[in-house]
């Protein structure tokens, strides 16, 4: 258990799902995150103060099929080029326009978050228990407001699991080879 809820193997899911990034509609009563249906996906590259970093959220509008412009919380807007690295005082990041993008009507926000901090809220949120029958087999829940992306979540913690755990067998074969 210790394993599949440590930092690395869950910094490695919010990485590969790219959970340092989420969208958010504004609704009249009640707001909605996005996930598989969100208009762009924006891939933080790098953050210059990673212990820093809280987090960073910018209203969204698209501004035509080359740009877009994020306001921040201060008011200050930045127009920005799609599909090229974009930097603002927090680091650097992409932000690539999906199929049907320039059909939001309501106002998009997007929140940029230290991956570590994800990661570390992860560990609190995932419940692991043993299954009766046998103890090797692990039983995995994670509740969120967006069932995709739980589900996602969830797989890929799986898989980031093995890939480490295949990845330890090959080192000790090649200690003991040696």
């Amino acid at each position: 258990i210790p394993i599949v809820l440590s930092r690395p193997i869950l910094y490695d899911v919010v990485k590969v799902l790219n959970a340092d990034v989420s969208y958010v509609i504004t609704g009249q009563v009640k707001d909605k995150e996005l996930y598989k249906e969100a208009p762009i996906e924006v891939r933080i590259l790098t953050l210059k103060e990673r212990g820093k970093f809280g987090g960073r959220s910018y209203t969204f509008a698209d501004r035509g099929s080359d740009s877009f412009e994020l306001t921040g919380e201060d008011g200050k807007t930045h127009r920005l080029p799609y599909n090229r690295v974009c930097t603002l005082d927090f680091g650097t990041f992409i932000v690539k326009p999906k199929a049907g993008y320039g059909n939001i009507k309501a106002p998009l926000q997007v929140n940029f978050m230290n991956g570590v901090k994800v990661a570390e809220e992860l560990q609190t949120q995932i419940n692991i228990v043993e299954n009766d029958l046998n103890t090797e087999i692990l039983e995995l829940s994670y509740k969120s407001q967006v069932p995709d992306k739980a589900e996602a979540i969830l797989n890929s913690i799986v898989a980031q699991y093995n890939a480490a755990d295949l990845e330890n067998k090959r080192e000790q074969s090649k200690v003991s080879l040696s």
